[in-house]
C-alpha cells in the first residue's frame, strides 16, 4: 500500500516525535496564557454552514448534511466565528473583556488546483472579546513573543498585517518617524 492510499490528500498522521513537539507547544502556550487570565474554550468540531463561507473554493469547509434535520453542516475551518457566537450568546452575561484561549485542529478543503498543503492544521490562539484597544493588541503580541521565546524556536518571525496598527504602536513608544 502506497503512502498516498492511506489518507485523503492533505491529511496526515502525527508521529510520536511530532506529538511530543505539539504537546510541548500546547502545554507551554496554555501555561503562559493561564497565568495571564486567558480561559480555555473548546469549540465543537461541527457547526451549521455559515453563509459567508459556503461555496468558496480555496479554504472552504468540508460540508455534509445532517441526516436528522437535513441542515448543512461543516467541519470547523476557523475558530474565531464559533468563539464569537459563544460570546454573543451563552457567554453574553460574563464580565468583559472576555479573554479566551484555544488549542484545536481546523479543517480547510483544498481545491484541485491548490498546491500541496495540509487540510487539517493544529492551531493555538487567543481571542479577547469586549476590548478593542492597542494595549490589548500589544499584550497579545507580547504573549506570542513570550511563548516563542520560552519554546526557544530558532528564527521565528512575527508579521503584523496592519500598517495603521504599526504606526499607532510606534507612536505609543514616543519615537519619531525617523527613529
Amino acid at each position: 500500500m502506497k503512502k498516498t492510499d492511506i489518507l485523503p490528500r492533505g491529511l496526515r498522521f502525527y508521529l510520536p516525535e511530532e506529538v511530543k513537539k505539539k504537546e510541548l507547544l500546547e502545554s507551554t502556550s496554555r501555561s503562559i496564557l493561564n497565568k495571564e487570565g486567558y480561559q480555555e474554550i473548546i469549540t465543537p468540531l461541527v457547526s451549521y454552514v455559515h453563509p459567508y463561507t459556503h461555496g468558496k473554493e480555496e479554504g472552504s469547509s468540508f460540508t455534509f448534511s445532517d441526516r436528522s434535520t437535513g441542515k448543512m453542516l461543516q467541519l470547523r475551518s476557523d475558530v474565531t466565528p464559533e468563539i464569537a457566537a459563544a460570546a454573543a450568546s451563552i457567554m453574553k452575561e460574563r464580565e468583559r473583556p472576555l479573554k479566551l484561549q484555544y488549542h484545536t485542529n481546523i479543517f480547510r478543503q483544498l481545491s484541485k488546483k491548490s498546491p500541496p498543503s495540509y487540510q487539517e492544521v493544529f492551531q493555538s490562539g487567543v481571542e479577547v472579546i469586549g476590548c478593542n484597544d492597542l494595549k490589548t493588541d500589544a499584550e497579545i503580541i507580547g504573549l506570542a513573543l513570550k511563548i516563542f521565546s520560552t519554546l526557544k524556536i530558532p528564527g521565528f518571525h512575527l508579521s503584523l498585517s496592519s500598517v495603521a496598527f504599526f504606526r499607532k504602536l510606534i507612536a505609543l513608544t514616543g519615537l519619531n518617524d525617523e527613529e
